[in-house]
């Protein structure tokens, strides 16, 4: 498919795509005879993750590292993977998963300030801004 469809199928824009190709999240397109990008189905999988990961908080550069990790286990499905790219693996792997749990941390304190703020304001007085407020 052109790039101006497998932007609309996967929910972004043409820059956008080219954008994680110049990242290298997304290969670079085979061109066809007029020397149209060419995309197939598996490359609309990968930018549908990237989107998906991009919302759950990784960043791009996290983003790379799971796909490195996924695309080198697929590689290795039939045997098993080199000391060190297994060491890798489970390096990206843990950093993740630390990442993670930082992350779910950080969201509960959040979640339960904002909690407790709720719990405390009375919606019948309308609240001012301190920051509005003008300090003579």
């Amino acid at each position: 498919m052109r790039i101006g469809e497998f932007a609309r199928r996967a929910g972004v824009n043409v820059q956008t795509v080219r954008f994680y190709e110049r990242c290298s999240l997304l290969r670079k397109p085979q061109r066809t005879s007029s020397n149209y990008r060419a995309y197939a189905e598996s490359d609309l999988d990968r930018i549908r993750f990237i989107r998906r990961s991009q919302l759950l908080g990784f960043t791009l550069r996290d983003i790379k590292q799971l796909l490195e990790l996924h695309l080198s286990v697929g590689i290795h499905r039939r045997r098993a993977l080199s000391p060190g790219s297994y060491r890798n693996a489970v390096a990206i792997m843990g950093r993740t998963l630390n990442r993670i749990d930082a992350q779910i941390l950080a969201l509960q304190s959040m979640r339960a300030r904002l909690a407790d703020a709720f719990a405390e304001a009375d919606p019948s007085t309308p609240a001012s801004c301190p920051a509005s407020a003008s300090h003579h």
